[in-house]
């Protein structure tokens, strides 16, 4: 992770989650821009260089003051700086453009989930999660055809960080492990004000 050493660990596993648009990085920041004005004042960086643009990501608090978009071709990466998980609030925001599609991949010890999102509908979704101790499964709309049997006894063996992993790659083309891993790579960074949300 090309992220300085006092964030890199809580953002190792912060970015085990993630978000991801099929919009070039500029279309994604317009649309993001104006999803977020909805809420309040946001502040737009400049598209500077990845390093750079993790540098100002953090701190990772409950409220999501921050959101990176990393430039990912045909797709654009995006996650919030919010402690608790909201990767499908935010794609669900970007698919409310007629036709653009966005995804979800979780890899997580305790989580793995995948969901595929278009027309600001959840198309397809599975999702394992360990709660207290209890594995939960739920697999909720028509498989895509990519998709392997979840025959596994262990609920938790059915969807793998290595399932999902594939999976991303699958839909963008883009491999999981290097969304965040790629020096030069373009980013931006919005930052939302804590002070003027508006209901």
């Amino acid at each position: 992770m090309i992220v300085n050493s006092q964030i890199g660990v809580l953002l190792s596993d912060h970015f085990a989650g993630l978000c991801m648009v099929q919009l070039p990085l500029e279309d994604a920041v317009l649309s993001l821009k104006r999803e977020l004005s909805r809420f309040g004042p946001v502040v737009e960086s400049e598209t500077v260089e990845l390093r750079d643009a993790l540098t100002r990501f953090g701190p990772v608090l409950s409220f999501p003051t921050n959101v990176l978009l990393c430039d990912c071709g045909e797709w654009t990466a995006v996650r919030s700086s919010s402690r608790i998980s909201d990767d499908s609030a935010i794609a669900f925001g970007f698919t409310k453009q007629p036709g653009v599609v966005s995804a979800v991949f979780v890899a997580r010890a305790d989580e793995r989930a995948f969901m595929y999102i278009k027309g600001a509908r959840t198309m397809r979704q599975v999702r394992v999660s360990d709660e207290g101790g209890v594995w939960v499964w739920l697999d909720d709309g028509d498989p895509l055809p990519f998709e392997g049997k979840y025959t596994a006894r262990r609920k938790a063996d059915r969807l793998t960080p290595e399932i999902v992993a594939g999976y991303c790659l699958t839909v963008t083309g883009v491999p999981f492990q290097s969304v965040w891993r790629r020096p030069g790579t373009r980013a931006v960074v919005f930052t939302r004000s804590t002070h003027e949300v508006q209901m």
